[in-house]
């Protein structure tokens, strides 16, 4: 099933540990046929504090981990996800990600090939949306 086909049947992030794939096969394979799709770096420790996306995600991680926590309603659940993982974000699922001891590096398809609108949470309170990969 495509992605696109899967964006109505998902309500909480779906994680397919996968085969490690180059970077060219990870696009020949997730790549938009119209739109774009990020390259993200994030270096050892970094954390990306709670947000949400208005269109759902998927990350694609070539190289390395990064502990992936997302809200549930009132309950908060984490997984490790590491390089071969493909993890399918639904649209305005609130969540944060901690990169591991090493880099890692992912790809994000945004649905539609457009930059998503991001929000950003804190524990009480959300602030403007602004514009921003991930």
């Amino acid at each position: 099933m495509n992605f696109e086909s899967r964006l109505t049947e998902i309500t909480t992030p779906a994680i397919v540990h996968g085969e490690l794939l180059s970077v060219q096969e990870s696009l020949d394979l997730h790549a938009p046929d119209q739109g774009g799709i990020e390259f993200q770096t994030d270096q050892p420790g970094k954390r990306h504090g709670w947000h949400s996306h208005d269109v759902t995600e998927r990350l694609i991680i070539l190289e390395g981990s990064m502990m992936l926590e997302w809200r549930d309603g009132e309950k908060g659940k984490n997984q490790l996800v590491e390089a071969g993982d493909v993890i399918d974000l639904p649209a305005n699922t609130v969540h944060q990600s901690t990169t591991g001891t090493s880099v890692c590096r992912y790809l994000i398809r945004p649905e539609g090939g457009a930059a998503a609108h991001t929000t950003v949470h804190s524990a009480r309170t959300r602030s403007e949306p602004r514009m921003c990969g991930h």
